[in-house]
């Protein structure tokens, strides 16, 4: 089995949370809205002890724990349909599948005529 991307390979926990912490801007949604680097579709992404990392998984799994390897439930997926934010309470887990029926249900992607 492939190993996935997990908070589990970083070493020093404090000093990740500590960066991305400086970076966070609290919006009056809620939102704890990434200021840093965002990747093309508008995720925040940080470089630590080596990886990129996602700024949305590294939030979550600093506040809930590793993702486990076992899981097919191991992406991270956003209530609040916004991409940089990295508040835990807007964040869950599920599958592949989840983020696209959850994409699909919420028109979040161009299709078709819409491209």
């Amino acid at each position: 089995m492939k190993t996935r991307k997990s908070i589990s390979l970083i070493s020093n926990h404090i000093g990740l949370d500590k960066k991305l912490k400086s970076k966070l801007s609290v919006s009056e949604n809620g939102c704890h809205e990434w200021t840093g680097a965002k990747n093309y579709d508008g995720y925040g992404v940080i470089w630590f002890e080596g990886y990129s990392w996602a700024t949305h998984r590294i939030a979550y799994e600093l506040a809930y724990g590793a993702i486990s390897q076992d899981s097919k439930n191991f992406w991270v997926l956003h209530k609040c349909d916004n991409p940089s934010c990295c508040n835990p309470e807007h964040l869950y887990v599920g599958s592949p599948s989840d983020n696209a029926k959850d994409c699909a249900e919420r028109c979040r992607k161009s299709v078709g005529w819409r491209l």
